[in-house]
């Protein structure tokens, strides 16, 4: 299951356009274009209803400034746990400003996902160092 808030969450084409518009309008486009966020819930999760009814929610902490595209399922090795990931525009749609995810910014998104699921929460940074445009 997928939704969206700000963009077409059915159609990559269009969800693209919708996405590259105010990077355009606001000078963006040499940022980097999206944030990926993943959310995994605990072993109690092994069904997809509670991630599933949860994500709207969770996602819905960034709607008023960014666009973004979340789905649901489960992890992919081993694991019955469920995860939402949510791409998000890095560019703020009311001011063109950039995103930031740094700690401050996610423990507090962490800590509003907490009181939405009933959770505890550990934060995960993944690390970029080897990263650069040759390894696309």
């Amino acid at each position: 299951m997928r939704g969206g808030f700000g963009v077409n969450p059915y159609d990559r084409k269009v969800a693209y356009a919708e996405m590259l518009a105010p990077r355009m309008y606001f000078n963006q486009l040499s940022t980097n274009p999206a944030a990926h966020i993943v959310v995994s819930f605990d072993e109690r999760t092994d069904n997809a209803a509670f991630a599933l009814n949860n994500a709207p929610a969770i996602a819905a902490y960034f709607k008023n400034s960014y666009q973004l595209i979340w789905s649901v399922h489960p992890a992919d090795v081993d694991s019955s746990h469920f995860h939402v990931h949510i791409m998000l525009n890095s560019v703020n749609v009311k001011n063109g400003g950039l995103f930031h995810s740094g700690p401050a910014e996610m423990h507090a998104f962490a800590d509003y996902v907490m009181k939405i699921t009933g959770q505890p929460y550990k934060l995960v940074f993944e690390q970029r160092q080897n990263w650069n445009r040759n390894n696309l």
